[in-house]
């Protein structure tokens, strides 16, 4: 791929700004260029002097995704992805399918069937799908499983996950799918495992691994799932696992507490115990 590459960012608010931050961060280093916003409706009334701003930079404005897919593929290699759980599927799809490489924020998709369709579209168009789990690249995070994957801890038995992030009835009211099951007939499954703290429940698959470049899979899973708030869908997991080579992990998540706690995590190997 040639540099800088063209990005193309859906949103401005939310999320996005986050993006067009990080594009901005990556255009300073020569490794991106932002070519094109798309703009929603919400968008272009909440944030008038952005889009200005925007396109005085000479930065295309597609006023929805339709829009984009007509007209602006040319302008981009990339396609960031920072909209609802359940768009992540469709949307990353098609710009797969319309020759665009794709960032899409975690979680991946709602259903294991959409992350199927994924896997096969990217296989079929060649392009890459990045999932926005940033936090494993972290230094102290990287700098444990380098010494797991080494043996310096001796294998990992047992890891323990408890982070609990107060959310109020305003976060879910922020949008049409906080805390929902489902929109219409598109499932979100919108959970603290499966939105806020899914970041550290990756951790803990990852560190649960002694291969360098993959996560561990849970062999048997046991969830309790709870809710303290008027939505859907649940703010307090409770789950235990164990992966297929043994590691037992235990992972506690809420929105439903009343002060900010964690995320702690306790790893217990044969030669050690750290906590994160």
């Amino acid at each position: 791929m040639r540099l800088p590459l063209r990005f193309v960012v859906i949103g401005l608010g939310g999320y996005a700004a986050a993006h067009l931050e990080a594009v901005a961060w990556l255009a300073q280093q020569g490794l991106a260029r932002l070519t094109g916003v798309v703009a929603l409706e919400s968008d272009r009334k909440k944030f008038p002097a952005r889009v200005r701003a925007l396109q005085a930079q000479g930065v295309a404005r597609f006023d929805d995704l339709e829009d984009f897919f007509k007209r602006g593929l040319a302008l981009a290699e990339v396609l960031t992805v920072p909209i609802g759980i359940h768009q992540h599927a469709s949307v990353s799809i098609a710009a797969l399918r319309a020759g665009l490489h794709v960032y899409c924020e975690k979680p991946l998709a709602a259903t294991l069937q959409e992350v199927d369709a994924l896997l096969a579209a990217r296989e079929a168009s060649q392009r890459k799908i990045a999932v926005g789990f940033q936090h494993i690249y972290s230094q102290s995070v990287q700098q444990l499983k380098a010494r797991i994957c080494a043996g310096r801890l001796g294998r990992v038995r047992a890891i323990t996950l408890l982070c609990g992030w107060p959310r109020s009835l305003q976060y879910y009211a922020r949008n049409d799918w906080a805390g929902k099951i489902r929109v219409g007939e598109q499932w979100v499954w919108d959970s603290p495992a499966n939105n806020a703290h899914a970041h550290y429940l990756l951790n803990v698959l990852y560190l649960a691994s002694a291969n360098e470049h993959a996560a561990a899979l849970p062999n048997e899973l046991r969830a309790e799932l709870y809710r303290a708030n008027p939505i859907e869908s649940c703010d307090t997991v409770q789950m235990q696992f164990e992966t297929r080579a043994g590691v037992r992990c235990h992972v506690l998540l809420t929105h439903a507490n009343s002060r900010e706690l964690g995320p702690i995590m306790k790893i217990a190997c044969e030669n050690g115990d750290v906590a994160w």
